[in-house]
């Protein structure tokens, strides 16, 4: 896959909501940037909610900023591989990979409690993508595959 095609999957993996919530017919969400309320509608984006709070956020949350740093690093790396066809495609996959897994604690800890729904659509798009786009280098990667070898 070229790099400008896996340029665009990363950019629509960071659009994605990361993750839904639903309570009591009210739909929010956890985004890339920050948090989207749907109705009314309202965007506070992520560093002002961190200013806001002083950085205090509650411990399980504080892995979605982390998430948004690791999805920059890893949508510059997309950008290099774009633009000077530098990319190594093991570090741009990985931080997908590992992305999509710095979310699953947001979405533990907002959907626990009763009647509230938390769907981890961010960790999906980000792990597919990186299969997409990176499946190749991440199998060298972490299995030892040769080049070329093994789909």
């Amino acid at each position: 896959m070229r790099a400008g095609r896996r340029l665009v999957l990363v950019l629509l993996a960071g659009l994605v909501p990361w993750v839904v919530v639903v309570t009591d017919g009210a739909v929010s969400l956890v985004a890339s940037f920050g948090l989207v309320s749907v109705a009314p509608f309202h965007v506070t984006p992520i560093w002002s909610g961190l200013l806001r709070t002083g950085g205090g956020l509650p411990a399980p949350l504080r892995s979605w900023p982390v998430a948004a740093v690791l999805y920059l690093l890893a949508l510059g790396s997309a950008v290099v591989g774009w633009r000077f066809d530098r990319e190594d495609a093991r570090l741009t996959g990985g931080l997908l990979v590992v992305t999509g897994l710095a979310l699953l604690p947001v979405v533990l800890a907002v959907g626990r409690p009763m009647h509230v729904t938390a769907l981890a659509l961010g960790s999906v798009a980000l792990w597919v993508v990186a299969w997409a786009g990176y499946r190749a280098a991440l199998k060298r990667a972490v299995l030892g595959v040769p080049a070329g070898g093994g789909r």
